[in-house]
């Protein structure tokens, strides 16, 4: 079975790649990485300052398998989410990425539970509903007055939150698992369709809303390997976000 997903993966980095260069990234990818080497090369990139000053944003993301919520499996051991998080908070050697939008996508199980869903007899899909787009784009800005004696020319070090704007797309809420079919994962060709289709009309919070609506709404087949029953699972993709202001990709 791991023979089996890490060959169906593959249909995920490549179109991933393809995506992301697109949307006029540098793509650098990495496959069956010990943790030592996944904290050198994270490390690397992170605190890249030279590269950074002229990037106006970072994302990173990683595939794996887990059966355990927060931990992905390297060709070694397990890593935790938090150690790949870790370097990018902001900190005395990364600082250019300071106000920098900086995204990550997971594409792993988060536990060994299966949803497989509650059905509501009677009740009407939004299989073919639209999802709208504000009327505005123009990002709104919360401010809070400054003290008198606090102007814009003030030389004065500024204190900013470690994991302000960071955003992370989950394939599934914790404690469940995510589905790889023989194209690859549902998570992941659903978020390369979308970010293909919306960047540029759509910020990046919407547009994993509607990746996230999209997902819900299949009927995922797969088959039991206790019982060899075939069964219907449900998958719910997830979002944490810190961003603070609204987040555009567009097309190359």
């Amino acid at each position: 079975m791991k023979g089996v997903q890490e060959k169906n993966s593959i249909h995920d980095v490549e179109l991933l790649e393809k995506v992301m260069r697109g949307l006029g990234f540098d793509v650098i990818t990495h496959q069956d990485l010990t943790t030592s080497d996944i904290h050198k090369e994270l490390a690397k990139y992170a605190n890249d300052n030279e590269y950074n000053k002229n990037a106006n944003c970072i994302g990173v993301a990683a595939m794996s398998h887990s059966k355990k919520e927060g931990q992905f499996k390297a060709a070694d051991m397990t890593i935790s989410i938090e150690e790949i998080l870790k370097p990018f908070k902001l900190n005395k050697k990364n600082e250019d990425l300071r106000n920098k939008p900086r995204f990550f996508f997971f594409q792993a199980c988060r536990g060994t539970e299966h949803d497989t869903g509650h059905r509501i007899e009677g009740i009407k899909t939004d299989n073919d509903s639209e999802t709208s787009v504000p009327d505005s784009k123009v990002d709104r800005v919360l401010s809070v007055d400054r003290d008198d004696d606090q102007t814009e020319d003030d030389d004065r070090s500024q204190l900013l939150p470690v994991v302000s704007d960071m955003i992370c797309a989950y394939s599934t809420y914790k404690g469940y698992t995510a589905r790889l079919g023989t194209d690859g994962s549902i998570f992941i060709q659903t978020l390369c369709s979308t970010l293909t289709k919306g960047a540029g009309e759509f910020d990046l919070v919407e547009l994993l809303t509607i990746i996230c609506n999209d997902v819900t709404q299949r009927d995922i087949k797969f088959k039991n390997k206790t019982t060899e029953v075939e069964m219907t699972q449900k998958q719910t993709p997830t979002i944490v976000s810190s961003l603070t202001k609204k987040f555009y990709l567009k097309q190359r």
